[in-house]
């Protein structure tokens, strides 16, 4: 049995895995980028939380009696200037070890997760600092970028106000210049997220959101919906989950813009992402 725990800049995640089938899959949002993008440090409360949520998945997975337990971390630590240092007192205080990935190898992993190592298809991975879009062609990588760009750091840039949301993303999607036409699948949070939403899901439930179809009609909706109401009142929509409330507009807006820019009317919401992809490159490498 393995678990694999994802270090993001909005949340941090735990999948434990027995022989490719999922067993325990679950998040505890620490918000580690928060206020991080002035001066690009991680602050002490949110490394705290941070640690104190690798802690308790380390017990959980403990109690489910994992073998090898590895993590990686994504945007917010290979951004800041103190994600070398964050990385060693992880180690000192939780004995975990964490690789942190570019974002490319990102990219890579959402689409590994999604799509196996050679089907073809393109993933849109919105996280808390960076989003990826990634594309697979005749089981070639054709297009992979990663762009500053996240539900976190739109919040820090543009509040809560959606003209502002708008240009800021507007601003930032422009750095992805021409992208290959694809299918396309939708993860992390913000994807589920929405799926959650236009489901109004009282409970979140992973078998109804995966493989969801979500419109860009239904997204425009849910735009509406959640600008039309302050983050404390969007605690009460249906779907949303308590503790990205402050988030899930700025998120909404990125996936709605990356939509239009790719010209494609609905995503998939895969619930399977670079969680599952971290752990079959590992696997591999243990193979070969």
């Amino acid at each position: 049995m393995t678990g694999v725990i994802d270090i993001g800049s909005n949340s941090v995640r735990l999948l434990i895995s027995d022989s490719g089938r999922t067993i325990y899959k679950n998040l505890i949002i620490t918000k580690l980028s928060e206020n991080m993008f002035k001066d690009n440090l991680l602050k002490d409360g949110a490394i705290k939380r941070t640690i104190d949520a690798i802690l308790e998945f380390k017990r959980v997975a403990n109690s489910f009696k994992v073998e090898s337990l590895v993590a990686f971390a994504t945007a917010a630590v290979r951004n800041s200037h103190n994600g070398l240092l964050f990385c060693q007192e992880v180690k000192e205080k939780t004995g975990v070890d964490v690789e942190v990935v570019s974002g490319e190898k990102e990219a890579k992993l959402g689409l590994f997760g999604v799509l196996g190592s050679s089907d073809d298809g393109g993933i849109i991975d919105i996280g808390g600092a960076s989003t990826e879009i990634t594309v697979r062609k005749g089981k070639e990588v054709v297009y992979s970028k990663s762009v500053y760009v996240g539900t976190v750091a739109t919040l820090n840039n543009a509040g809560q106000d959606l003209n502002k949301i708008n240009k800021f993303v507007d601003e930032k999607i422009l750095e992805f210049g021409n992208v290959e036409n694809s299918n396309f699948f939708a993860i992390g949070g913000t994807a589920t997220q929405m799926a959650a939403i236009d489901l109004k899901l009282e409970v979140y439930d992973r078998t109804k959101v995966h493989l969801y179809k979500l419109t860009k009609n239904s997204l425009e909706k849910i735009i509406s919906l959640l600008s039309s109401k302050t983050p404390e009142e969007r605690k009460d929509i249906k779907g949303v989950q308590i503790g990205r409330e402050d988030v899930i507009l700025g998120g909404a807006v990125i996936l709605y813009k990356i939509m239009s820019k790719l010209n494609i009317d609905y995503v998939t919401i895969s619930e399977n992402d670079n969680l599952e992809g971290y752990l079959k490159v590992k696997e591999n490498e243990k193979e070969n």
